[in-house]
This record gives structure tokens, sequence and C-alpha cells, in this order.
């Protein structure tokens, strides 16, 4: 349950992010790209190596 409040949580961020740069025109400077891109990398990561099953 942890990992899927974790992706929405990521997913909620980005989408925020977006919309505030719509509604309001704030501009993206390349820290905030830089971060972003790494919640979304780990938002990946957590799918991806949450379906490898582990070894006993």
């Amino acid at each position: 349950m942890g990992i899927a409040y974790a992706i929405w949580m990521g997913i909620a961020i980005i989408g925020i992010t977006f919309a505030e740069t719509i509604m309001y025109g704030n501009k993206y400077d390349f820290l905030k790209a830089f971060f972003m891109l790494l919640i979304a990398a780990g938002i990946m990561g957590l799918k991806f190596l949450g379906s490898v099953p582990s070894e006993p």
C-alpha cells in the first residue's frame, strides 16, 4: 500500500506543477525540471521493480 501511495503522490506533484504552469504562467527552471524527472524516474523504478518476484 505504501508504494501505491508514493506513486500517486508523485503523479499528483507532477500534475499540479504542470497545472500551475498552464493556469498561472509560472516558469520552469532547470532545477524544477530536473527534480520532476527524478520523481518520474522514481515512479517508473517502483513500478518496474515492484513487479519482479523476489528470491527466497
